[in-house]
């Protein structure tokens, strides 16, 4: 069960990345890693994926496979902590995010 500072930073970091302008890649992982609706883009991602513990790959909504590589692993989470520095958030919103990137899921 997450504490309360827990809930307050996963709404803040939701809120602020829901109204992030970004490019369109970017926005499609920010919509499916952190939950986030409306999607922005078109087609949403449905699920992000590791493959080789370090290249992280999408599978948009209506497709069987991961079909849309989105970067390295570091890349990515840099990106987001980035994102978080930019926002001026603080470290429960940047414990959210490692949290987030630590649950996507290990493909075969």
């Amino acid at each position: 069960m997450a504490t309360s500072s827990e809930a307050l930073a996963t709404g803040r970091m939701r809120y602020h990345l829901s109204r992030l302008q970004t490019r369109p890649q970017l926005a499609a992982v920010l919509d499916c890693l952190f939950e986030l609706a409306p999607k922005r883009t078109e087609p949403a991602l449905a699920e992000l994926a590791l493959v080789d513990e370090r290249l992280v790959f999408a599978r948009a909504q209506g497709d069987a496979e991961f079909l849309h590589f989105v970067g390295r692993t570091d890349e990515l989470l840099a990106d987001l902590l980035g994102l978080v520095r930019h926002l001026k958030l603080g470290a429960d919103e940047r414990a959210y995010v490692l949290r987030r990137v630590a649950t996507i899921a290990h493909q075969k």
